[in-house]
C-alpha cells in the first residue's frame, strides 16, 4: 500500500533525500549552543506554516516564545523562550488552509527535525517509516495481507 500523505511521499513530491537532509540540519546544530533551547525545522509541507513554540510547562500558551513563520521548502528554528526547562519545546502549527491551531508537538530542544503537513519527523521517525514501508512492499509481493 502506498505512503498516503506521509513524509516520504511528500519528500519525494519535493525531491528531496530526507536522510541527507537531516544530516545537514543536524550540522546545522553545531551553529547552536549545546545549553540553547533551540531545535532546527525543515518545512516539507506544501505550504507555509506558522510555527507558535512554548516552554514545555506552559500550560496557559498566552505568548508564543517565538513564533516563525515558514515557507514550504525553508528551514526555520524553533525556540522556548530565555526562561525555559525540560528537554523539548512544546510546538503548535497553523496554515494558511488550517486557520485553527494543531498540536501541541514536543520536539526535542537542540535536535533536527522535518515538518511533513502532519507531524514532527525525527531521523528515527525516518528510519521506522522507511522500515514499514519496505516489510509493506514485501508483505505485498508474497500475497500477505
Amino acid at each position: 500500500m502506498a505512503d498516503k500523505g506521509g513524509l516520504l511521499s511528500v519528500l519525494n513530491n519535493i525531491k528531496v533525500d530526507a536522510n541527507e537532509l537531516l544530516e545537514k540540519l543536524t550540522k546545522e546544530l553545531k551553529n547552536i549552543d549545546e545549553r540553547d533551547t533551540n531545535a532546527v525545522v525543515y518545512n516539507a509541507s506544501q505550504e507555509d506554516v506558522e510555527f507558535y513554540c512554548y516552554n514545555d510547562s506552559d500550560q496557559l500558551r498566552w505568548i508564543p516564545a517565538r513564533n516563525p513563520r515558514c515557507p514550504s521548502g525553508s528551514i526555520t528554528y524553533l525556540n522556548k523562550g530565555l526562561i525555559s526547562w525540560g528537554p523539548t519545546i512544546q510546538v503548535f502549527v497553523k496554515t494558511d488552509s488550517k486557520p485553527d491551531k494543531v498540536g501541541p508537538f514536543f520536539v526535542v530542544r537542540h535536535s533536527a527535525t522535518i515538518w511533513d503537513g502532519r507531524k514532527f519527523c525525527t531521523k528515527e521517525n525516518l528510519e521506522n517509516e522507511l522500515k514499514m514501508a519496505a516489510s509493506k512492499k514485501t508483505s505485498e509481493e508474497v500475497g500477505v495481507n
